[in-house]
Protein backbone atom coordinates (compact mmCIF):
# COMPACT_ATOMS: atom_id res chain seq x y z
CA UNK A 1 0.00 0.00 0.00
CA UNK A 2 1.15 3.70 -0.46
CA UNK A 3 2.47 4.91 2.21
CA UNK A 4 1.78 8.85 3.21
CA UNK A 5 4.25 10.46 5.28
CA UNK A 6 2.70 13.48 6.34
CA UNK A 7 -1.19 14.36 6.39
CA UNK A 8 -3.78 16.22 8.03
CA UNK A 9 -7.03 15.00 9.63
CA UNK A 10 -9.69 16.04 12.13
CA UNK A 11 -9.14 12.61 13.33
CA UNK A 12 -6.76 10.45 15.08
CA UNK A 13 -4.50 7.97 13.48
CA UNK A 14 -6.35 4.70 14.27
CA UNK A 15 -9.68 6.38 13.92
CA UNK A 16 -8.68 7.73 10.20
CA UNK A 17 -7.55 4.21 8.96
CA UNK A 18 -10.95 3.40 10.21
CA UNK A 19 -13.36 5.00 8.59
CA UNK A 20 -10.30 4.42 5.39
CA UNK A 21 -11.22 0.93 5.39
CA UNK A 22 -14.63 1.38 4.83
CA UNK A 23 -14.74 3.28 1.96
CA UNK A 24 -16.18 0.93 -0.65
CA UNK A 25 -16.21 3.18 -4.03
CA UNK A 26 -14.68 6.71 -5.14
CA UNK A 27 -15.73 9.89 -6.92
CA UNK A 28 -13.64 10.81 -9.34
CA UNK A 29 -13.62 14.51 -10.37
CA UNK A 30 -11.36 14.40 -13.79
CA UNK A 31 -9.64 17.24 -14.84
CA UNK A 32 -7.48 19.11 -12.53
CA UNK A 33 -7.70 16.06 -10.39
CA UNK A 34 -6.78 13.10 -12.02
CA UNK A 35 -5.39 14.67 -15.26
CA UNK A 36 -4.31 18.80 -16.16
CA UNK A 37 -5.39 19.07 -19.98
CA UNK A 38 -4.02 17.01 -21.72
CA UNK A 39 -1.50 15.91 -19.71
CA UNK A 40 -1.59 12.53 -16.50
CA UNK A 41 -0.80 13.14 -12.88
CA UNK A 42 2.35 11.12 -12.21
CA UNK A 43 0.31 9.59 -9.43
CA UNK A 44 -2.85 8.81 -10.85
CA UNK A 45 -1.87 5.63 -12.51
CA UNK A 46 -0.20 4.16 -9.13
CA UNK A 47 -3.46 5.47 -7.40
CA UNK A 48 -6.21 3.48 -9.21
CA UNK A 49 -4.38 0.49 -9.79
CA UNK A 50 -3.86 0.52 -5.55
CA UNK A 51 -7.87 1.21 -5.57
CA UNK A 52 -8.11 -1.94 -7.81
CA UNK A 53 -5.91 -4.00 -5.59
CA UNK A 54 -8.22 -3.04 -2.39
CA UNK A 55 -11.15 -3.74 -4.30
CA UNK A 56 -12.22 -0.17 -4.22
CA UNK A 57 -14.29 0.38 -6.79
CA UNK A 58 -14.46 4.31 -8.96
CA UNK A 59 -15.82 6.26 -11.43
CA UNK A 60 -15.64 9.31 -13.09
CA UNK A 61 -17.28 12.92 -13.01
CA UNK A 62 -18.16 15.60 -14.78
CA UNK A 63 -20.07 18.68 -14.63
CA UNK A 64 -19.38 19.64 -18.02
CA UNK A 65 -21.81 18.48 -20.37
CA UNK A 66 -20.24 19.62 -23.83
CA UNK A 67 -18.49 16.48 -24.80
CA UNK A 68 -20.43 12.76 -24.88
CA UNK A 69 -19.33 10.09 -22.82
CA UNK A 70 -17.30 8.61 -25.65
CA UNK A 71 -15.33 10.93 -26.12
CA UNK A 72 -14.36 11.08 -22.45
CA UNK A 73 -13.31 7.99 -22.55
CA UNK A 74 -11.32 8.20 -25.80
CA UNK A 75 -9.55 10.47 -23.76
CA UNK A 76 -8.93 8.54 -20.99
CA UNK A 77 -7.67 5.84 -23.12
CA UNK A 78 -5.70 8.38 -24.81
CA UNK A 79 -3.68 9.53 -21.23
CA UNK A 80 -3.71 5.49 -20.03
CA UNK A 81 -6.57 4.90 -18.52
CA UNK A 82 -9.25 2.06 -19.30
CA UNK A 83 -12.72 2.89 -18.70
CA UNK A 84 -16.03 2.00 -19.39
CA UNK A 85 -19.45 3.69 -19.74
CA UNK A 86 -20.51 2.67 -16.49
CA UNK A 87 -17.43 3.96 -14.33
CA UNK A 88 -18.48 7.07 -16.17
CA UNK A 89 -21.57 9.82 -14.46
CA UNK A 90 -22.05 13.01 -16.36
CA UNK A 91 -24.88 16.14 -15.69
CA UNK A 92 -26.73 14.36 -18.83
CA UNK A 93 -27.42 11.04 -16.81
CA UNK A 94 -27.52 13.13 -13.26
CA UNK A 95 -30.50 14.98 -15.12
CA UNK A 96 -31.96 11.84 -16.03
CA UNK A 97 -31.52 10.37 -13.02
CA UNK A 98 -33.39 13.25 -11.37
CA UNK A 99 -36.29 13.29 -13.49
CA UNK A 100 -36.88 9.44 -12.82
CA UNK A 101 -36.80 9.89 -9.02
CA UNK A 102 -39.16 12.75 -9.02
CA UNK A 103 -41.45 10.71 -11.66
CA UNK A 104 -41.22 13.26 -14.29
CA UNK A 105 -42.02 11.77 -17.65
CA UNK A 106 -39.94 14.07 -20.60
CA UNK A 107 -41.67 13.12 -24.18
CA UNK A 108 -40.58 14.56 -27.29
CA UNK A 109 -42.27 13.28 -30.78
CA UNK A 110 -39.42 14.87 -32.96
CA UNK A 111 -36.79 13.53 -31.24
CA UNK A 112 -38.17 10.61 -30.22
CA UNK A 113 -37.31 10.58 -27.00
CA UNK A 114 -38.77 9.10 -23.70
CA UNK A 115 -36.86 9.31 -20.34
CA UNK A 116 -38.66 6.09 -18.62
CA UNK A 117 -37.51 4.58 -21.66
CA UNK A 118 -34.14 2.32 -21.16
CA UNK A 119 -33.27 2.36 -24.57
CA UNK A 120 -30.03 3.49 -25.19
CA UNK A 121 -30.34 5.06 -28.54
CA UNK A 122 -33.24 7.59 -26.90
CA UNK A 123 -31.40 8.24 -23.83
CA UNK A 124 -28.54 9.05 -25.91
CA UNK A 125 -31.03 11.52 -27.85
CA UNK A 126 -31.74 13.30 -24.68
CA UNK A 127 -28.07 13.20 -23.68
CA UNK A 128 -27.54 15.03 -26.75
CA UNK A 129 -30.48 17.85 -26.09
CA UNK A 130 -28.71 18.44 -22.78
CA UNK A 131 -25.38 19.00 -25.02
CA UNK A 132 -26.83 21.49 -27.31
CA UNK A 133 -28.62 23.12 -24.42
CA UNK A 134 -25.38 23.64 -22.96
CA UNK A 135 -23.69 24.98 -26.17
CA UNK A 136 -26.23 27.38 -27.01
CA UNK A 137 -26.28 28.59 -23.23
CA UNK A 138 -22.61 29.36 -23.69
CA UNK A 139 -22.60 31.05 -27.38
CA UNK A 140 -25.41 33.26 -25.54
CA UNK A 141 -23.31 34.41 -23.06
CA UNK A 142 -20.49 35.01 -25.47
CA UNK A 143 -23.17 36.86 -28.00
CA UNK A 144 -23.99 38.80 -24.97
CA UNK A 145 -20.52 39.73 -23.86
CA UNK A 146 -20.21 41.06 -27.24
CA UNK A 147 -23.25 43.47 -27.48
CA UNK A 148 -22.49 44.88 -24.59
CA UNK A 149 -19.22 46.28 -25.66
CA UNK A 150 -21.08 47.19 -29.10
CA UNK A 151 -23.81 49.49 -26.58
CA UNK A 152 -20.10 50.92 -25.00
CA UNK A 153 -18.71 51.58 -28.16
CA UNK A 154 -16.05 49.47 -27.62
CA UNK A 155 -13.99 47.86 -30.48
CA UNK A 156 -13.69 44.45 -30.73
CA UNK A 157 -11.74 43.48 -33.80
CA UNK A 158 -10.49 46.78 -35.25
CA UNK A 159 -10.00 47.14 -38.95
CA UNK A 160 -6.62 47.02 -41.03
CA UNK A 161 -4.77 49.96 -40.51
CA UNK A 162 -5.37 50.34 -36.67
CA UNK A 163 -4.28 47.71 -33.94
CA UNK A 164 -5.60 46.85 -30.68
CA UNK A 165 -3.51 47.23 -27.61
CA UNK A 166 -4.36 44.43 -25.23
CA UNK A 167 -2.93 45.98 -22.09
CA UNK A 168 -4.34 49.55 -22.36
CA UNK A 169 -7.66 48.78 -24.51
CA UNK A 170 -7.12 51.54 -26.93
CA UNK A 171 -6.99 51.37 -30.63
CA UNK A 172 -4.19 53.19 -32.27
CA UNK A 173 -3.25 53.54 -36.02
CA UNK A 174 -0.37 51.67 -37.83
CA UNK A 175 0.93 54.27 -39.71
CA UNK A 176 2.79 51.48 -42.45
CA UNK A 177 -0.42 50.06 -43.03
CA UNK A 178 -2.65 52.93 -42.67
CA UNK A 179 -0.50 54.44 -45.35
CA UNK A 180 -1.60 51.53 -47.49
CA UNK A 181 -5.30 51.87 -46.43
CA UNK A 182 -5.08 55.50 -47.84
CA UNK A 183 -3.29 54.71 -51.38
CA UNK A 184 -6.11 52.12 -51.73
CA UNK A 185 -8.72 54.78 -51.55
CA UNK A 186 -7.20 57.51 -53.37
CA UNK A 187 -6.46 54.67 -56.42
CA UNK A 188 -9.96 54.05 -56.84
CA UNK A 189 -11.20 57.11 -56.18
CA UNK A 190 -8.37 57.96 -59.51
CA UNK A 191 -10.30 55.24 -61.42
CA UNK A 192 -7.94 52.24 -61.25
CA UNK A 193 -9.86 48.99 -60.73
CA UNK A 194 -9.37 46.56 -57.72
CA UNK A 195 -7.03 44.22 -59.89
CA UNK A 196 -5.10 46.45 -60.73
CA UNK A 197 -4.29 48.54 -57.38
CA UNK A 198 -3.83 44.42 -55.95
CA UNK A 199 -1.08 44.67 -58.66
CA UNK A 200 0.23 47.90 -57.72
CA UNK A 201 0.44 47.32 -53.74
CA UNK A 202 2.05 43.76 -54.65
CA UNK A 203 4.84 45.45 -56.98
CA UNK A 204 5.12 48.04 -54.29
CA UNK A 205 5.78 45.10 -51.94
CA UNK A 206 3.07 46.63 -49.55
CA UNK A 207 2.01 44.21 -46.66
CA UNK A 208 -1.23 42.62 -46.23
CA UNK A 209 -3.68 42.21 -43.58
CA UNK A 210 -2.19 39.08 -42.99
CA UNK A 211 1.36 39.40 -42.34
CA UNK A 212 0.91 42.55 -40.68
CA UNK A 213 -1.09 40.30 -38.28
CA UNK A 214 2.01 37.89 -37.87
CA UNK A 215 3.85 40.77 -36.84
CA UNK A 216 1.97 42.67 -34.44
CA UNK A 217 -0.13 39.61 -32.68
CA UNK A 218 2.47 37.03 -33.52
CA UNK A 219 -0.70 34.92 -35.62
CA UNK A 220 -0.25 33.21 -38.72
CA UNK A 221 -2.70 31.86 -41.31
CA UNK A 222 -3.30 27.78 -41.44
CA UNK A 223 -0.50 26.23 -43.81
CA UNK A 224 -2.93 24.94 -46.32
CA UNK A 225 -1.89 24.39 -49.85
CA UNK A 226 -3.89 27.51 -51.09
CA UNK A 227 -2.29 29.79 -48.83
CA UNK A 228 1.24 28.67 -48.83
CA UNK A 229 0.48 29.73 -53.13
CA UNK A 230 -1.06 32.72 -52.19
CA UNK A 231 0.95 33.95 -48.96
CA UNK A 232 1.10 37.33 -48.04
CA UNK A 233 -0.43 38.37 -51.56
CA UNK A 234 -2.71 40.93 -52.19
CA UNK A 235 -5.56 40.03 -54.31
CA UNK A 236 -9.31 42.20 -55.65
CA UNK A 237 -11.03 40.43 -52.73
CA UNK A 238 -8.98 42.00 -50.73
CA UNK A 239 -9.42 45.09 -52.08
CA UNK A 240 -12.52 44.89 -52.13
CA UNK A 241 -12.88 43.99 -48.14
CA UNK A 242 -11.55 47.46 -47.52
CA UNK A 243 -13.46 49.43 -49.74
CA UNK A 244 -16.77 48.46 -48.22
CA UNK A 245 -15.64 48.17 -44.50
CA UNK A 246 -17.73 51.41 -43.79
CA UNK A 247 -15.67 51.75 -40.24
CA UNK A 248 -13.04 53.71 -42.42
CA UNK A 249 -15.55 56.69 -42.73
CA UNK A 250 -16.59 56.96 -39.01
CA UNK A 251 -19.80 54.31 -38.81
CA UNK A 252 -19.70 52.08 -36.36
CA UNK A 253 -21.96 49.08 -37.26
CA UNK A 254 -23.22 46.29 -34.40
CA UNK A 255 -24.84 43.32 -34.86
CA UNK A 256 -25.47 44.00 -38.25
CA UNK A 257 -26.21 39.89 -39.33
CA UNK A 258 -26.20 37.14 -36.68
CA UNK A 259 -25.37 33.33 -37.95
CA UNK A 260 -27.63 30.26 -36.12
CA UNK A 261 -25.26 27.63 -36.96
CA UNK A 262 -27.29 24.76 -35.69
CA UNK A 263 -30.37 25.86 -38.04
CA UNK A 264 -28.15 27.26 -40.70
CA UNK A 265 -29.83 30.55 -41.37
CA UNK A 266 -28.55 34.11 -41.34
CA UNK A 267 -30.40 37.39 -40.07
CA UNK A 268 -29.54 41.06 -41.00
Amino acid sequence: MMQFHRYRSVWEHEELLGRLGRIRHVALDMDGTIYMGGSLFPWTGAFLSELRELGIGYSFLTNNPSKSIADYLHKLDTLGIKASRDEMYTTALATIDYLREHDVRVLSATENIDTFNENDDLIIGFKGLVNDFYARDGSRRVRTGYRQKQKEGLVTIPPFGYFKDKNTKKVVIVEEAAETVRLIFTAYVGGSGMKTIARTLNEQKRKTPALMQLELLNKSLPNTQDVILKKYLWDATMIARILRDESYVGTLICHKSERNKINKTCHL
